[in-house]
């Protein structure tokens, strides 16, 4: 099995739909209509090893919400043991960033945030998606949250996994 960091979590499985084993999917993605495109799934093994485990899904859109269905699971009971449970994606199947600034969320989290002084605010533990803008959640001696907007974020370097930042520690 390959590792977990060729995985990208893309989303989370809701609230059973119906009495077929359907099931609401939350996803992580701007635009959910691109979810069904996706060749293979993977869905987050409660054992831990491996991490992730392969799974088979159809896909339907009704009032906005995106709904699938499991291969295998076909009432309501069945579909209950899986909410909450995260999906995930072969990170090869993404389509590859070619915009200057812009960055898959899983790429930024476990960044080292540092001040444009040097100083470290933490390491970014997860994003919100917010109406204005994406706010990077930062993880150290306490939690702090930081817009993710070009006059707060100075500096994402991956390979360095540092993102500094515009932002005074008392704000």
């Amino acid at each position: 099995m390959t590792e977990s960091t060729d995985y990208v979590t893309v989303a989370k499985i809701g609230a059973p739909h119906g009495v077929r084993g359907d099931l609401k999917l939350h996803s992580f993605t701007d635009d959910i209509t691109q979810l069904p495109h996706y060749q293979s799934w993977f869905i987050e093994n409660d054992n831990l090893s491996p991490l992730w485990l392969p799974i088979s899904l159809s896909f339907k859109i009704h009032h906005k919400t995106l709904i699938i269905h499991i291969e295998g699971c076909d009432d309501r009971e069945q579909a209950k043991e899986f909410v909450n449970k995260q999906l995930a994606v072969n990170r090869a199947e993404l389509t590859p960033i070619k915009t200057k600034n812009q960055y898959y969320w899983v790429d930024l989290i476990g960044l080292t945030v540092m001040t444009k002084e040097g100083e470290c605010l933490g390491k970014v533990d997860h994003l919100l998606d917010t109406a204005a803008h994406d706010v990077l959640v930062v993880k150290g001696a306490t939690e702090i949250l930081i817009p993710f907007v070009d006059h707060v974020v100075l500096k994402v370097d991956l390979e360095q996994k540092l993102l500094v930042v515009d932002w005074d520690v008392d704000y």
